[in-house]
């Protein structure tokens, strides 16, 4: 989870430009390895790590639709208990992903 706070909130001159390239990465890294975080601690971790993504995400410009609708699909995935926050272009139901 470091790699990924690091990605969000690093002051490189890369990072001041599109923030899309940074949401695409986390999400590639979420579908792939975010089914080790379910159990115990971990799943506590990685629900306050998505909180915290969601905040990031909309304190952006809006995202080209393809990231987020991987997103969406990233937070269906991984927030079947909580809800998701702020506005989607693809107004994906939550309940109707499990």
């Amino acid at each position: 989870m470091p790699l990924l706070s690091r990605t969000l909130h690093g002051g490189d001159s890369c990072v001041m430009g599109s923030s899309a390239w940074q949401v695409r990465l986390v999400c590639m890294l979420l579908q792939t390895c975010g089914g080790y975080f379910h159990k115990g601690s971990a799943a506590r971790k990685l629900d306050r790590f998505l909180a915290y993504f969601q905040r990031y995400i909309l304190a952006k410009p809006p995202l080209p639709l393809d990231i987020d609708f991987d997103v969406q699909v990233l937070l269906c995935l991984h927030l079947s208990s909580l809800r998701s926050f702020g506005p989607s272009p693809l107004h994906l139901d939550l309940s109707t992903c499990l």
